[in-house]
């Protein structure tokens, strides 16, 4: 008798156990447990759904960075998305998937766009209501980048002095790689160079790096060098140079220095011809406006201001005659 109400109370618990945590508001929240990979500066999903699924919309729901409760990146309370004491690292970059209808499926996931380099790290999706609250945790991981080829050269070092041995300064210099990567100098023999060498860092907006390393060396310790920028888990780019600087040689050093005088000389002659050209043009263009300027006239204009000169000179003869006729009576 007793083994039997036993297992009648047991049928009993299971049945009414879905019941109360449903009249009693319980649920739970499931999230991804692998992290989740994303390229920079693309738009990724942070999946998260209420379980049972049930209609979330008189829930409140934050997403936030740990230790970041009171700051989060988005905040549903009351049917609405609220606008205060948002993280402004995240402002206009955040959404929920499929809007606030979504929530109607037990749908909380978050949009996430424009990722940058700050954003890789963990996220919390925290939902409660006025009964009871879950939270789940989802991991974002931001691929690798594998910056641009890398540029090396080689330059006499200024730093040489009386009786040492000469140096040159050899440089490689790569950009937009992620996350911070390392700089490595080895010798023809696969021998790490460590002495007398630097690596400086800067990062830009997006949050890419470049890298320029830089070594002081012997070209007689090695015929050439090699650097390597690699990251962490792998990837990497090389490249060598050789280290010795090759100086023209006497007679080549003499050819150049010909060549350039004669250059200028052309130059030189050039410039003269090309002024005296300027000069015979001016003059000629002259004769030919006062050629063209006595050749304006025609004949008939001619004779015209001939005849009208002649008419001048009579009148000026008549009135003559007339003054003196007039002294005389």
């Amino acid at each position: 008798m007793k083994t039997t109400l036993s297992v009648w109370l047991c049928l009993l618990a299971a049945v009414t156990a879905p019941l109360s945590d449903a009249t009693t508001g319980h649920f739970s929240v499931s999230v991804p447990s692998e992290p989740i990979s994303v390229w920079l500066g693309d738009a990724v999903v942070l999946p998260c759904t209420v379980t049972p699924s049930m209609d979330a919309r008189d829930l409140e729901l934050r997403w936030y960075r740990p230790q970041k409760f009171n700051m989060p990146l988005l905040h549903y309370k009351e049917h609405q998305l609220q606008t205060s004491s948002l993280d402004p690292r995240y402002r206009d970059r955040v959404s929920l998937e499929h809007g606030t209808e979504a929530l109607a499926r037990g749908n909380l996931s978050l949009r996430l766009r424009n990722i940058t380099a700050a954003d890789p790290g963990e996220y919390v999706c925290y939902v409660s209501s006025d009964q009871w609250y879950e939270k789940g945790q989802v991991s974002l991981h931001l691929n690798n980048l594998v910056g641009s080829p890398l540029v090396l050269s080689v330059q006499p070092s200024n730093g040489d002095r009386g009786g040492a041995q000469p140096q040159v300064n050899v440089t490689c210099v790569s950009e937009g790689w992620f996350p911070k990567p390392t700089l490595t100098w080895r010798d023809s023999k696969g021998t790490e160079v460590k002495d007398q060498q630097g690596v400086y860092y800067s990062t830009d907006a997006q949050g890419l790096v470049s890298v320029t390393g830089w070594l002081l060396y012997s070209p007689s310790d090695s015929e050439w060098l090699s650097c390597s920028v690699s990251l962490s888990q792998g990837d990497s780019r090389e490249g060598r140079v050789l280290t010795h600087i090759h100086a023209p040689s006497g007679w080549m050093a003499a050819f150049i220095s010909l060549l350039v005088l004669i250059l200028l000389s052309a130059i030189i002659i050039i410039t003269v011809l090309l002024v005296r050209s300027r000069r015979r043009g001016r003059k000629e263009s002259k004769g030919n406006a006062v050629r063209s300027a006595e050749g304006d006239v025609s004949p008939e204009e001619m004779k015209e201001l001939m005849a009208k000169d002649m008419d001048t000179e009579v009148q000026k003869r008549d009135l003559e005659d007339m003054r003196k006729k007039a002294g005389k009576i």
